[in-house]
C-alpha cells in the first residue's frame, strides 16, 4: 500500500507541474524526476539561493546514486516542499513567522546540529535564528507513508542521561522497549533532532523549538495511513510537551492559511497559488 499511494502522490503532483510546465521537463526513465534542478521550484526561486546549504548537508539531496538522480529533483521531495515554501525567507528572515515566532535574523536549509557522538549528526530541513526564539524544521511529504522502527545505538543512553528533560527521556526508553509504537511517525528521528538541539544549541539563550512539519492530502481524514499519521504526531506532541525545546506539529495546508489569515502572505498571492495548485489535492 505504501508504494501504490506514494506513487499517486507523485503522479499528482507531476500531473500538476505538467499542466503548467509541459511532460518534457519530466526524465523518461524517472518520470516524477524533473530534468533540471529549477523545474521542481516555484517561479522567482533561483537555485543558486540554496545550494550551498545543501552541498554542506548530509541527505545527500542533489548527489545521484545508482543512475537514480539526487532526491530534490523528485516532485515529491520534503526538501524540495520546504524550499518552495521557505526560500523567501533565507534573504527576509525578519519575515518569518512559524510556531507562533518571528524576529528571526537568519534561515538556512539542511542545519547540521551535533550530539555528541559519532557518525552523522542530525540534519534540520530549516534552521531559524533570531533574538525570540531558534527554530528547527523537519519537513515531511511522502515519507511518512514508510512504516520505520525506532532504531537507536547504545551510545544514545548516555546523550539522553545527560540532555534530555523527564518526558524526552521517558520517549526514549519507551521506543527503545517498544521499537514499533509508532508507525507512520519517524520518533526517533524527532529524538535524535532534539538531542541535537539540546547540545548544538545550548549557547543561544533564546527559546528553542522543533517543528515537525508534515505534508498530507486533503482527504487525510478518509485515508487511514495519513489519519493514522496525524493521530501520532500529535500524540507525541503531547507526550514530549513541557521541555526545554519545545515541540509543535502542524501540517503544511495549516501553516500556508495561517500565514494568509495572518496577512504574511501579503504581496505574495502568486507564491501562495503556486504552493497550492502543486501540493493541496485529495487522494
Amino acid at each position: 500500500m505504501e508504494s501504490t499511494l506514494k506513487l499517486r502522490i507523485a503522479q499528482k503532483v507531476a500531473a500538476r507541474m505538467a499542466e503548467a510546465l509541459g511532460r518534457g521537463i519530466f526524465r523518461e526513465e524517472y518520470p516524477s524526476y524533473v530534468r533540471e534542478l529549477q523545474h521542481n521550484f516555484a517561479p522567482g526561486v533561483a537555485v543558486q539561493d540554496f545550494r550551498s546549504d545543501f552541498e554542506g548537508g548530509d541527505g545527500g539531496e542533489l548527489v545521484s546514486t545508482g543512475g537514480r538522480p539526487g532526491k530534490l529533483f523528485a516532485v515529491h521531495s520534503s526538501a524540495a516542499l520546504a524550499i518552495n515554501t521557505f526560500v523567501p525567507y533565507r534573504s527576509e528572515p525578519g519575515s518569518l513567522r512559524l510556531a507562533g515566532r518571528g524576529g528571526f535574523t537568519l534561515v538556512r536549509f539542511e542545519k547540521k546540529l551535533r550530539t555528541g557522538l559519532g557518525g552523522t549528526p542530525p540534519n534540520l530541513d530549516l534552521f531559524a535564528l533570531g533574538d525570540e526564539a531558534v527554530l528547527g524544521v523537519e519537513s515531511k511529504f511522502a515519507e511518512i507513508l514508510a512504516t520505520k522502527a525506532a532504531n537507536f545505538s547504545e551510545s544514545y543512553a548516555g546523550v539522553v542521561a545527560e540532555l534530555a528533560d523527564p518526558r524526552w527521556e521517558e520517549m526514549y526508553h519507551s521506543l527503545c522497549a517498544e521499537p514499533k509504537r509508532f508507525r507512520h511517525l519517524d520518533a526517533a528521528q524527532l529524538v535524535k533532532h532534539y538531542l541535537g538541539m539540546r547540545r548544538g544549541l545550548a549557547e543561544e539563550p533564546v527559546p528553542k523549538v522543533l517543528v515537525y512539519l508534515f505534508w498530507e492530502p486533503e482527504n487525510w481524514s478518509s485515508v487511514p495511513e495519513f489519519a493514522l499519521h496525524r493521530r501520532e504526531a500529535l500524540g507525541f506532541a503531547m507526550a514530549v510537551a513541557g521541555g526545554e525545546v519545545e515541540f509543535s506539529a502542524m501540517s503544511y495546508a495549516e501553516l500556508w492559511n495561517s500565514w494568509e489569515d495572518e496577512g504574511v502572505w501579503e504581496g505574495d498571492e502568486e507564491r501562495l497559488e503556486y504552493l497550492r495548485s502543486r501540493y493541496v489535492f485529495e487522494l
